[in-house]
């Protein structure tokens, strides 16, 4: 089992003789239809869950800025939507897709996936194979792809030679990944020091080590920074914090990672673009960050700076 509770190594027919449900199904979208990004064949918009095709296999989904990814029992990735920036990974620029197709004809992907959310910059996606290789494609800006230039890539390519990443998460331009030594690493936009390496606007266009810690476990990012949790429990946030997104009770911007309170019992994180989530082992839902519209669902439209149940 992996820390999401999944069963690894089914495909290589490594589990035998073991009972156990795989919960595949079919896939459902809904929302602004533009560009094809609901997958449903056309542009129209859905104001409630409509089934994308007929497969009921889905593993995993991942929703870009107006692009989509899915991932098939069998291993398979899928990409549609819009593709001005390659982002889809069909080897093609501005083709855009209407419904589900198939990146490459690899079934060695995972439900890692990680899609750039930001406006005309969420355009970049990554992804780990089974290997536990990391491949990139899509908009390169200020280093967003990861391969060590800045030119954008239309179908999947390696991030350098490890094989050992498991966890990755993507921001507006820039992304985070951590391997199985427990170490974190960053590259893309560093722009008020997003990037967590103590700088400022030093942008970095492949992976750069976070201090030399290797207790990371998991981490997820915003338009403006980044949300990790440690091997021991404990929350650590940093990056841009002009609305209270950082969590350390201040609207001060963070260059370096800082923990948030002294608790750790924190189990798993979630992300807006100004605004985060987290849940603990207790199974309480935490918030904090901008809260315009109430999207922190505290009953009102007020920011918190800190973690509010």
């Amino acid at each position: 089992w992996n820390l999401d509770g999944q069963l690894r190594g089914i495909k290589q027919g490594t589990w035998t003789g073991i009972p156990f449900e795989l919960n595949y199904g079919p896939l459902y979208s809904w929302g602004v239809g533009t560009r094809g990004r609901t997958g449903q064949n056309d542009e129209v918009a859905r104001s409630s869950p409509t089934q994308i095709g007929a497969l009921t296999t889905w593993d995993a989904v991942e929703a870009g800025g107006v692009h989509g990814h899915g991932l098939s029992s069998d291993g398979a990735l899928y990409s549609w939507g819009y593709n001005h920036r390659g982002q889809l990974g069909l080897n093609d620029v501005y083709g855009n897709r209407s419904s589900p197709v198939q990146v490459g004809a690899l079934t060695n992907w995972t439900e890692k996936i990680a899609s750039s959310k930001q406006g005309a910059f969420g355009a970049t996606t990554s992804v780990i194979k089974e290997d536990g290789t990391l491949w990139s494609w899509g908009l390169a800006y200020r280093g967003g792809v990861g391969d060590g230039v800045n030119v954008n890539r239309s179908s999947p390519v390696q991030i350098g030679a490890e094989t050992n990443w498991v966890e990755v998460a993507r921001g507006g331009v820039q992304c985070g990944a951590i391997n199985s030594s427990g170490e974190l690493y960053v590259w893309g936009s560093d722009n008020s020091g997003r990037l967590g390496l103590n700088t400022n606007n030093v942008n970095k266009s492949s992976p750069t080590q976070v201090g030399s810690l290797t207790n990371w476990a998991k981490i997820q990012t915003n338009q403006g920074g980044f949300n990790a949790i440690k091997t021991d429990g404990t929350l650590w946030c940093w990056g841009i914090n002009s609305n209270g997104q950082v969590g350390d009770n201040t609207k001060i911007s963070r260059s370096s990672p800082v923990q948030i309170g002294a608790l750790t019992n924190w189990s798993s994180l979630g992300y807006g673009s100004t605004h985060c989530f987290a849940l603990k082992t207790d199974g309480t839902l935490w918030a904090w960050g901008y809260n315009g519209s109430g999207r922190l669902g505290l009953n009102d439209t007020i920011a918190r700076s800190s973690p509010v149940q």
